[in-house]
């Protein structure tokens, strides 16, 4: 355990994202194709990268396809 930084992790057990999407997750209005016309901009996860980098923290994904995703959040204290 490192009491320099909080880790902060959110789970589910939703389908996934692919490889190919984690790439692009954090990128501003990036939305998978199957997720074009719901609600949303694309913008959460780009935000929230930026946010972690502001304050010298970062954000992370691990997530294998119809077991969930993972997103790890590293906050310096």
């Amino acid at each position: 355990m490192n009491s320099d930084f909080i880790i902060l992790t959110i789970e589910d057990n939703g389908p996934g994202i692919s490889k190919e999407d984690q790439a692009k997750i954090f990128d501003a209005y990036y939305k998978k194709g199957i997720s074009i016309g719901t609600a949303g901009d694309g913008i959460g996860l780009y935000v929230a990268k930026e946010n972690m980098t502001i304050i010298h923290g970062t954000i992370t994904v691990e997530s294998n396809l119809t077991k969930g995703s993972k997103f790890i959040l590293t906050i310096p204290r």
